[in-house]
């Protein structure tokens, strides 16, 4: 069975402009500015997440307890627990 994933790419820039051009502008001189290219500032902004195969929604990192005195991680669902391991 293949795990599903998400993509997504969370950018927000916030510019002061007097047009929706004028804000691209001032976005695409930051770019040129910091000596990057769109591909590569997407790049940096974006995010690969495992899906639950269960409800579809991203698994969560989280730090679990298993034995008392060892910490695992592991991706854990929210909503349904998919992802918790037995504790020993």
């Amino acid at each position: 069975m293949s795990t599903k994933y998400v993509v997504q790419l969370s950018i927000k820039e916030v510019y002061y402009a007097e047009t929706e051009e004028e804000a691209l502008e001032q976005f695409t001189v930051e770019l040129n500015s910091d000596n990057q290219t769109l591909e590569t500032y997407i790049y940096e902004n974006i995010e690969v997440l495992e899906l639950c195969p269960n409800c579809e929604i991203p698994l969560e990192f989280k730090m679990i307890d298993v034995d008392g005195t060892n910490l695992e991680e592991h991706n854990v669902c929210p909503s349904c627990g998919y992802g918790t391991p037995a504790l020993k």
